[in-house]
């Protein structure tokens, strides 16, 4: 991959995170240190403070089946949505990409 947007439709999340970081450590006039402090409280806010509200919002369905469609990036790490469905005892299932 060799743009974010390709590394996405390819499947390659980290390479896509990967080539953003390197896209703003040029863009920005500010340490590369300040850039990952930026993007971890970036993640904080934004994909786990949702994933644990959507989790919330999950609790109160009483369908057996849910289809969930979610962006690539709310999908891994300790507070992504495949791991915090797998601890709230959720059984997974991929659909085609």
């Amino acid at each position: 991959a060799h743009t974010q947007s390709a590394a996405y439709f390819q499947e390659r999340l980290t390479e896509g995170r990967i080539l953003m970081t390197w896209a703003l450590y040029g863009d920005l006039d500010i340490s590369r240190k300040e850039v990952r402090r930026l993007l971890r409280a970036m993640d904080r806010e934004l994909l786990d403070g949702r994933n644990r509200a959507w989790m919330k919002q999950l609790a109160s369905y009483k369908e057996s089946k849910i289809l969930m469609a979610v962006g690539a990036a709310h999908l891994p790490g300790e507070a992504g949505m495949l791991n915090l469905l797998d601890h709230a005892g959720w059984t997974l299932s991929r659909a085609k990409f």
